[in-house]
């Protein structure tokens, strides 16, 4: 079965990494605060440091003896880090001939690397939602058009904890 390699163990990315494990996968968490997935079964959590990189520490181990391995074919990496932090995440990812689900909230959107990552022959998929996801695209497409907005608000709820 599939690897998956979750960065990012936040709200949102500790609810992912938890349903990968649920549904029978290997799971590796790198967040420097794994606290909501330490101890779940089928979770394997790398702690990174305040400055650490997650892909680096990740072919770091996978260049050490510890055993970890990545099957660009079968594994996947799944980028939840917020902001700068996770858009270079998905930067860095698109050099590496692998799959990439971009969850992340950034003010890019992972197009920007779309011509990279055919070149290195990455693969990124990423998601949008609807908010804020569709929503800040379309304020970009705005002041790509429009020019200067003098005010653009997206207002979005939180995450469902019940059906």
């Amino acid at each position: 079965m599939s690897v998956i390699h979750c960065f990012g163990v936040g709200l949102v990315g500790s609810y992912v990494a938890r349903k990968f494990a649920e549904a029978g996968y290997s799971v590796h968490a790198y967040d420097p605060q794994p606290h909501r997935v330490l101890g779940f079964p089928g979770i394997e959590v790398h702690h990174l440091g305040p400055d650490d990189d997650p892909l680096d520490l990740m072919l770091d181990l996978m260049a050490s003896d510890e055993g970890l391995t990545f099957d660009p074919k079968n594994d996947l990496v799944v980028n939840m880090l917020p902001g700068d932090i996770g858009h270079l995440s998905t930067t860095s990812l698109a050099e590496l001939p692998w799959r990439t689900v971009d969850l992340s909230f950034s003010q890019f959107t992972p197009d920007r690397d779309d011509e990279k990552a055919k070149n290195y022959g990455a693969s990124i998929l990423w998601d949008t939602g609807i908010a804020p996801g569709l929503s800040n695209m379309l304020l970009s497409k705005a002041y790509k058009e429009l020019g200067t907005l003098k005010n653009g608000e997206v207002r979005v709820g939180g995450n469902p904890t019940g059906p």
